[in-house]
């Protein structure tokens, strides 16, 4: 997956951030029988931020979604992000290069 930056508003929440899943040879990712996980953690940060299953989809295509839940944006600033994929066979495959931008809410104070 070659990077991506998201642009999103602090707190803004129940949403979805839809995502198309490819390899290094712009092949669609079977999520058949695979599991994702989004996880997110703040650039200045050393935890995650949170994590959460995401939802399959279309599972031949690689198209799945995570639903931004109420705390996931509660403060603003640059995450990394990335998609782990574990298949029930064990297989784990990771995407990463993904960049989260929070900005604040208007009117803004910084």
């Amino acid at each position: 997956m070659a990077q991506k930056t998201i642009e999103l508003i602090q707190s803004d929440k129940l949403y979805r951030l839809d995502f198309t899943l490819k390899d290094a040879d712009d092949v669609a990712i079977n999520l058949t029988s695979g599991t994702p996980i989004f996880k997110v953690q703040k650039q200045t940060g050393t935890a995650l931020k949170f994590s959460g299953t995401m939802t399959v989809g279309t599972p031949l295509a690689g198209m799945c979604y995570y639903t931004v839940q109420a705390t996931d944006l509660d403060e603003y600033g640059d995450y990394y992000a990335e998609i782990e994929i574990t298949y029930n066979d064990g297989k784990i495959i990771t995407l990463s290069d993904i960049v989260i931008r929070v900005k604040p809410h208007l009117p803004r104070t910084i």
